[in-house]
């Protein structure tokens, strides 16, 4: 299958291509750009006028499991997911590990792995940091990690005992593996399902302050000193907490991070009268300092899934006490978000959500083209 994409904004940042230009690809892989190579005939031409042309985007907290009908502890990837992921630029989906499927043994990830159906993207499993998600003994990596796993997380569970997250850092270290962290001290976290705040005293709801994360952060970052693992930092929601991320890069610690596209674009007033379909993890925070976009655009830090909860009981304060699952909607591209004043910089996005560079031409060719 040969392809050109003509007349689009190609946003390349490992290349530094910023431009109209046509793109060429061959049996998946680009071939050229700007100019046609000698001899090729396209078989299909998209016209990409008014359109962005971009790597594919990475989804960095992907939930795309659901139960099998037939047997409720058997869970199957969801093709209704992969295709929205798809549908929505999304042509890598590196998944985390959920209590009801962790991933903490190498059968679990190979079986993943197998049911991934081909034409929908690269799912990448996240391990179980520990057995069962419990936050007890560590599980297995080196197995799993040879199997298929990208890094190793607790998901949404958290670990609580400090020595088990000390013991986690010095064995992914040994093995030169990643951690994957949701920085949240579960202390201050324990039943908190808003931003703590004038709006959460209104609501009469348990709130979740900054200080939850910027705790969390002193300690991963203090035992990173020690042991240096390399860590990912999931979903940060707190200007503080993005400011200790600057200082430990300065510092040059290993340690990269996301920030959900939920906190761009929401703030906890989004809530209004206990609406479910806004509580999420880490909770919308308010539009003060702070809220991550006061110094976003000083930290270039990619999106990730949006977290949502179901409305099983019919009064308010309890169905924002109910568990969350994942959001199905998937729709990457950023719209206006809370700063007035903070525009998208789709190069700069590009960069840290795309999936590959385009111009190689060894390089397989995941490209999307989106409004811009």
């Amino acid at each position: 299958m040969r392809l050109h994409i003509a007349n689009g904004r190609l946003i390349d940042p490992a290349n530094g291509r910023d431009g109209i230009q046509d793109l060429f690809i061959a049996d998946g892989r680009v071939v050229a750009v700007g100019q046609a190579p000698d001899g090729f005939q396209p078989d299909r031409r998209i016209d990409a006028t008014g359109l962005a042309v971009l790597p594919g985007l990475v989804d960095l907290s992907a939930r795309v499991q659901r139960q099998d009908a037939g047997a409720p502890n058997d869970w199957r990837l969801s093709l209704s997911e992969l295709r929205a992921a798809l549908a929505g630029g999304v042509t890598t989906l590196a998944m985390p590990p959920d209590a009801d499927t962790p991933q903490d043994e190498p059968a679990k990830v190979e079986a993943l792995l197998r049911e991934a159906p081909p034409g929908h993207g690269r799912v990448l499993p996240i391990g179980a940091l520990t057995v069962g998600l419990r936050g007890e003994t560590l599980a297995e990596m080196r197995l799993p990690a040879q199997a298929g796993c990208l890094a190793f997380s607790q998901g949404e569970s958290g670990i609580a005992d400090t020595r088990v997250l000390w013991g986690a850092m010095r064995y992914a270290a040994g093995l030169g593996l990643a951690l994957w962290l949701r920085p949240q001290d579960p202390w201050l976290g324990q039943g908190a399902v808003v931003a703590a705040g004038a709006y959460a005293d209104r609501l009469g709801l348990e709130g979740l302050p900054p200080q939850a994360e910027v705790l969390a952060l002193q300690t991963i970052f203090e035992l990173q000193r020690a042991s240096g693992a390399r860590v990912h930092l999931s979903r940060l929601s707190t200007a503080g907490g993005l400011e200790l991320l600057r200082a430990a890069r300065r510092e040059g610690l290993p340690v990269s991070a996301d920030v959900s596209a939920n906190s761009l674009h929401l703030t906890d007033v989004d809530i209004g009268y206990f609406n479910t379909d806004f509580h999420l993890r880490p909770p919308l925070r308010g539009q003060a300092a702070q809220a991550p976009t006061s110094i976003l655009p000083r930290a270039g830090l990619p999106a990730t899934a949006q977290w949502a909860v179901p409305s099983p009981s019919p009064a308010p304060s309890a169905r924002m006490n109910a568990k969350a699952h994942s959001n199905t909607s998937r729709k990457i591209a950023p719209a206006e978000p809370v700063a007035s004043n903070w525009k998208p910089d789709w190069p700069g996005w590009a960069r840290t959500a795309g999936a590959n560079a385009l111009a190689s031409a060894l390089g397989v060719a995941e490209v999307i083209c989106v409004a811009h």
